[in-house]
């Protein structure tokens, strides 16, 4: 068995743990974070959980994020998934 340092330890488990909760999260929109709840309250009339999370630039390439990486602090991404009933 392989006796890894602690941070590398936390550091696998902050990302596995980060993987597991996007488990069953689909991405549905970035959009301008002044319209984010007019979307989140339509996801969830809909019968969605909805998770709203800060725009990355580094996880989007092509040209149609390119004006979105120069003021990434103006986007949310909307994710959702079913509701367990």
């Amino acid at each position: 068995m392989v006796n890894y340092p602690r941070v590398v330890k936390k550091t696998w488990m902050i990302c596995f743990n980060l993987k597991n909760k996007m488990k069953n999260w689909e991405k549905r929109n970035i959009i301008e974070k002044e319209r984010v709840n007019e979307l989140v309250e339509l996801y969830r009339d809909i019968g969605f959980e909805v998770m709203v999370k800060d725009f990355n630039p580094d996880d989007f390439d092509g040209e149609c994020s390119e004006c979105m990486k120069i003021h990434p602090e103006k986007y949310k991404i909307i994710y959702t998934k079913k509701l367990k009933r």
